[in-house]
């Protein structure tokens, strides 16, 4: 309940309802599935009855720094690659019965072969902007991602917590350290870039704010080592 609760301050919107599924929630976090959790959340609280800011910031982030680097890659395409990239069926369309093939390189070869070169040029201009066109939209919100993201960290919460908790008792405190982790993606903060591979000591009040930093494509955690074994929290 102490992860639980420490979600449920960054959420804005209906968390009396995220309450009553708390038990139900909470079980599925700890049990590692994911998607029961997430499905539970979608069927009980609808799209818009509460919101997680700090999600959606990151989601928006992500998914318009990945549109803008799609947009480009698209608009950057040399002319001969954009037929190839085009599905079958806007092929199809933009061919309009001016050429005819078996499969689709046949079709390509054939267009290439009928079509003056200015028709071509015209053609290949049309299916550059049919790429484009169907770019997902990157300021369409993924309720789902949110729901599953909020069951993974939750998860990753209580695990921390419990482990920490249990560690803090044993006999051997003064033996163990605590090593932070993190993995090395694009997305991983400077924060966490900045503390991978350092040490505490397991009594360090700064450990509870360590793992997991909340980042959506940031896997860091902490290890526990004692004497040559290490222990993931």
């Amino acid at each position: 309940m102490v992860a639980f609760d420490h979600l449920l301050v960054q959420l804005d919107g209906d968390t009396k309802g995220m309450r009553e599924l708390a038990p139900l929630l909470i079980s599925e976090a700890m049990s590692g599935n994911h998607y029961r959790g997430r499905e539970w959340l979608m069927k009980e609280l609808p799209h818009d009855s509460w919101r997680w800011p700090e999600f959606e910031r990151q989601w928006g982030e992500r998914q318009q720094s990945a549109y803008a680097a799609a947009l480009v890659n698209i608009q950057v395409m040399a002319d001969s690659q954009v037929l190839d990239a085009l599905r079958m069926q806007d092929l199809r369309k933009l061919a309009a019965g001016r050429a005819k093939g078996r499969g689709k390189q046949d079709l390509i070869e054939a267009l290439k072969t009928n079509l003056p070169g200015e028709d071509l040029l015209a053609l290949i201009s049309q299916g550059r902007q049919l790429l484009m066109d169907a770019l997902p939209d990157p300021y369409k919100f993924d309720y789902a991602e949110q729901c599953e993201v909020f069951i993974h960290r939750l998860s990753a919460l209580a695990y921390s917590k419990r482990n920490l908790e249990e560690l803090r008792e044993s006999p051997v405190l003064d033996q163990m350290k605590a090593v932070f982790r993190a993995g090395g993606t694009m997305n991983t903060p400077k924060t966490c870039i900045l503390r991978n591979g350092q040490t505490y000591a397991l009594n360090d009040p700064e450990l509870g704010t360590l793992a997991p930093c909340g980042r959506l494509d940031c896997s860091c955690l902490i290890s526990t080592v004692i004497e040559g074994w290490r222990r993931n929290v």
